[in-house]
């Protein structure tokens, strides 16, 4: 799978997005219950600025990394 979304534009934080590519698998499969695990890899990007002079603030990061996760459907 693969999601991916911009935001931002000037509405409280002035540009950001995210992206996610990863391979969902079923684990178990029984009668009532199952399994589903998720491996993948995930960006996330923000760029925020208010303020100018000795006041201002800006945070400009991105962060990525591996991500896993198990879901369960009864």
């Amino acid at each position: 799978m693969f999601r991916a979304d911009v935001g931002g534009f000037d509405v409280g934080d002035h540009f950001c997005w995210n992206a996610l590519a990863a391979y969902n698998f079923e684990t178990y499969v029984g009668t009532r219950i199952t399994y589903t695990g998720m491996r993948g890899y995930r960006a996330l990007s923000v760029n925020y600025e208010q303020g100018s002079g000795r006041t201002k603030y800006a945070y400009a990061v991105v962060r990525h990394g591996p991500v896993m996760g198990i879901s369960v459907k009864l």
